[in-house]
């Protein structure tokens, strides 16, 4: 959905009051959800909302919440499997050289001569650095998300310029 982040699936209703156990997409979901006050819901073609995000909680790798509309557990079983967003209004601003994921996935990836690589068409974190997966007509390159590796990333040309270092092809 333009305009919007996934936040993660309903899993299921969580209780006798509506509150709902959430499958977690974000990285940090604490520092997120904070901003939060509403959310939306899709499933296929169907989209629900905006519905006023209620109290949250973290427990293990999903979240419980209540959504302010939702008040028994008809109505929550009712959204299970359907996905959560949140407009992109409500995450914090980045700086120049900070990145939403979400931004990344889709760029042409190209070489510091120029080359095209492929597309960049996942993240995912290690620890030390996250990890930018290039999909090429050959198979994917995994490329570490470190300054010596990227060299340039341009959101309006969705362009990321890659140093290949030695065994990454």
């Amino acid at each position: 959905m333009e305009g919007f982040f996934e936040i993660g699936k309903i899993v299921k209703p969580h209780g006798l009051r509506g509150c709902l156990k959430v499958k977690s997409y974000l990285v940090e979901p604490e520092k997120v959800l904070r901003r939060v006050t509403e959310v939306e819901l899709t499933k296929a073609s169907d989209r629900k909302g905006p519905y006023t995000l209620g109290e949250w909680r973290l427990q293990r790798d999903s979240i419980v919440m209540e959504m302010v509309e939702v008040n028994d557990i008809e109505v929550a079983n009712a959204l299970k499997g359907y996905l959560v967003w949140g407009k992109m209004e409500f995450l914090e601003p980045l700086g120049d050289d900070e990145f939403y994921w979400r931004e990344l996935i889709g760029m042409e990836m190209v070489t510091e001569a120029g080359e095209k690589l492929g597309e960049l068409t996942a993240v995912f974190p290690t620890g030390s650095n996250d990890v930018y997966v290039c999909t090429t007509e050959k198979g994917e390159i995994l490329i570490p998300a470190t300054v010596e590796c990227i060299r340039q990333v341009d959101r309006k040309e969705r362009k990321m310029v890659v140093n290949l270092l030695p065994g990454l092809v």
